[in-house]
């Protein structure tokens, strides 16, 4: 899986008022601040500290599992 592939993977989180379910490509929560719930409406901040450090985290655990395949299909071949 390459940079672009985990650019695509969908994040899901619950709206913070209502707890409707969104879905968003990585890629897109990286590159926007703010969304609005398709279902009650509120603004969603991703821009604050906290949720840019939470997309952070999820790169690396994905960079590691990567590796982690390539790892093992590394040591297969042998």
């Amino acid at each position: 899986m390459d940079a672009n592939q985990l650019d695509q993977l969908s994040i899901s989180f619950p709206c913070p008022d209502c707890s409707g379910e969104i879905s968003k490509p990585l890629e897109w929560i990286k590159n926007n601040n703010k969304y609005w719930c398709p279902l009650c409406h509120v603004e969603i901040n991703l821009g604050g500290k906290a949720t840019r450090q939470a997309v952070g985290g999820i790169i690396r655990a994905l960079r590691q599992v990567q590796r982690a395949v390539l790892d093992f299909q590394l040591s297969i071949k042998d």
